[in-house]
């Protein structure tokens, strides 16, 4: 299994929140949740693999800035989970562990399209 394939997992389980997912040394959103998370947070959005949209920030961004992070994700009522690795984790992706590390509540986002090649988007509509 690809990491991709482990996040869209938890994408389903979690259906219509935006999935935030430690992978090395920073937090990413893949596919439809980088599209939504760069509209409302500005993070800019590349390619994680072919037709494949990442976005994401290091974690000792995210460490020193936690809070102003979790307000503008509340301001914009988004319904977000942030997953770290985790010693006693509930979900495996190959020798890790992950499990909820935070969870802001809010509404529900259905984003119609799964994936983009990002080199020809340029329409990042996303719905709430």
């Amino acid at each position: 299994m690809k990491f991709y394939e482990f996040v869209e997992k938890l994408q389903k389980e979690y259906s219509g929140k935006i999935i935030l997912i430690k992978n090395g040394t920073f937090f990413n959103a893949i596919g439809k949740d980088a599209i939504v998370l760069e509209n409302v947070t500005g993070i800019k959005r590349t390619c994680f693999a072919k037709g494949i949209c990442k976005c994401g920030f290091p974690v000792y961004y995210y460490k020193q800035n936690l809070d102003k992070f979790k307000q503008r994700l509340q301001e914009a009522k988004m319904s977000v989970i942030v997953f770290d690795e985790k010693k006693d984790g509930k979900y495996v992706y190959k020798d890790k562990k992950y499990d909820i590390l935070f969870e802001i509540k809010g509404k529900t986002i259905n984003e119609t399209r799964k994936n983009l090649n990002c080199s020809e988007c340029g329409d990042n509509k996303y719905y709430i």
